[in-house]
This record gives C-alpha cells, sequence and structure tokens, in this order.
C-alpha cells in the first residue's frame, strides 16, 4: 500500500531560527536571486527582512506571510541577524492533487491587478500559523506514514484561515471573467510542458477563442500567454539544472524547447546567464 504520494523534493518544510546562512547575505542574493521549483509560504515571527519579488520589495515583521509561486525569482535585500521564520514549500502537483480548490490556491497561482504577496497576520493568527507550522515542521522531519497528506492538511487550515480573515488577499475572489477555467490551463501548462502549447491549441482544448484565451490569460495571472509558458519551461528546466545532473539538451526537450539552441536563448534572455553557468553557480 502506497502510504506516501509525495517526496521531500516536492514538499518541504522548516523552521529557521538560528544564525542567518551566508547564503541569505544581501551581497549573495542580489547576486543569484533565490529560486525553487516550488510554491512557498514564508512566516515570519521574529526579527525583520526585505524582500525584493519580481521588482517588488516588501518589509516584513513578526506576524507578516509572504507567498511565492514557482515562477517567481526573490531575493532578500536585508535582515536582521534575529530572523526567524518558518518556510513550506509545495510543488504544484501537491497542491493541485491535495487542495485542489482554485480560490484559495489562487493566492499562488494568480496575479491581478493590486495582488501583493505579503499578508499580515493578526497575533492570534501568527500564534496559531505557527503551530500549525511547528505540527508540519516535525512530521516533515519525521516521515511516518501519510506525513504528507497531514502536511498538505494543515496547510489548507492555513489558507482557510487567511481567507477567512482576509478574503480579498485571493485573487480567485475578484470575478474574473473565466478565472476558475484559466486555473485550469494553467495547471494543464504546468503538468505538460513538453507538448504543444500554442495559444491557438488550448484555446481549442478548453472551447474558447483565442482572442477570449489571450485577453483572460493576462487579466488573471499577470503574464501574457506565451510568456507564461517560456517563463513555466524555464522555471522547471532551473530546477533540473539544480537537482540533476541532466544534459543541456535532455532538459531542453524535456521543458518543451524544440531545439538546446532556442533552449539556451530563452535562458539567457531571462536570466543573463547560460543555461551552464547558472548550473555551475549554484554548486
Amino acid at each position: 500500500m502506497a502510504e506516501t504520494t509525495s517526496s521531500p523534493s516536492n514538499i518541504r518544510i522548516l523552521h529557521r531560527r538560528d544564525a542567518v546562512q551566508g547564503y541569505m547575505h544581501p551581497d549573495v542574493q542580489k547576486k543569484t536571486p533565490h529560486f525553487h521549483y516550488l510554491c512557498e509560504l514564508i512566516l515570519n515571527v521574529g526579527g525583520s527582512a526585505d524582500f525584493n519579488i519580481s521588482g517588488t520589495v516588501y518589509h516584513i515583521e513578526p506576524g507578516s506571510i509572504l507567498l511565492i509561486n514557482n515562477m517567481e525569482n526573490h531575493f532578500i535585500i536585508s535582515h536582521s541577524e534575529g530572523y526567524d521564520r518558518y518556510t513550506a514549500r509545495f510543488s504544484n502537483e501537491v497542491l493541485a492533487s491535495d487542495i485542489h480548490d482554485p480560490v484559495l490556491l489562487s493566492i499562488f497561482k494568480q496575479r491581478t491587478p493590486g495582488f501583493s504577496h505579503h499578508y499580515v497576520c493578526t497575533p492570534q493568527e501568527t500564534a496559531h500559523y505557527a503551530h500549525l507550522l511547528d505540527i508540519m515542521v516535525n512530521e516533515y522531519k519525521l516521515q511516518r506514514p501519510y506525513w504528507d497528506h497531514l502536511v498538505t492538511t494543515k496547510l489548507m487550515d492555513i489558507l482557510v484561515g487567511m481567507y477567512r480573515n482576509n478574503p480579498h488577499a485571493f485573487p480567485g475572489t475578484r470575478n474574473q471573467d473565466n478565472q476558475n477555467l484559466i486555473y485550469h490551463i494553467q495547471n494543464y501548462i504546468e503538468s505538460h510542458l513538453d507538448e504543444d502549447l500554442r495559444l491557438d491549441t488550448l484555446a481549442d482544448k478548453f472551447f474558447i477563442s483565442k482572442f477570449y484565451l489571450s485577453h483572460s490569460f493576462k487579466a488573471v495571472t499577470g503574464y501574457g500567454f506565451k510568456e507564461y509558458v517560456i517563463t513555466a519551461r524555464l522555471s522547471k528546466a532551473k530546477d533540473m539544472l539544480l537537482r540533476s545532473s541532466d544534459e543541456i539538451q535532455k532538459i531542453s526537450y524535456t521543458v518543451g524547447f524544440k531545439s538546446p539552441s532556442h533552449f539556451i536563448r530563452s535562458f539567457k534572455a531571462m536570466e543573463g546567464i547560460s543555461p551552464l553557468q547558472y548550473r555551475n553557480q549554484g554548486k
């Protein structure tokens, strides 16, 4: 019987309250923006920090939550030595299969106008979410039967609590046209990166006009359709570059580029360095 459906590479839960690690020094962070092929929730419970997430700067104090998706580069501008925080990271696959609620997951997946990555908790919320994250940290460490299911259940508890206290923090409450449909198209893209993901192809598959899909997709996700597909592919490629020893050619085809040269050009255009330089820099 398969008691666990997720591997530690798809879920990562930590409580970091020691001295801030060297890789988090602002000079290091600015040189190499932080990245995970996982959606991330950070709860700050001590000290302060300034984060740059895709060009927007947030100052966080105790009780701050940051929500970052798998396509957003981010780095720390400054932090206090006592910076005490929980980090909970989940792959899109885990979120889609275990939570699968478009409104709750919209806080990770959708970036409508006015969206903020920064959620401010009440003192009661902070204590409650820290307690839930303590349970999640322990389950992640021990990995007893069904640990992954329990961890995602606790994440659901946090998201529901946040929604009840501030539903407007969730883009899914803004009633954009076809918002649920765009959510499902996002999931389709992320699970079919190696396939034909042209605008007209997906419009036909989901029975809508390609012009309407293009307009709705930008309004809901904050990305143009083509930009989203390329960014999703490069996001997966970055993960493979850091976590595997696969050759560049294999990675390029796995994430849906028609040729390694196209992959390298696209990677350089987005990251400013080649895939090989990115891999070497991340070692």
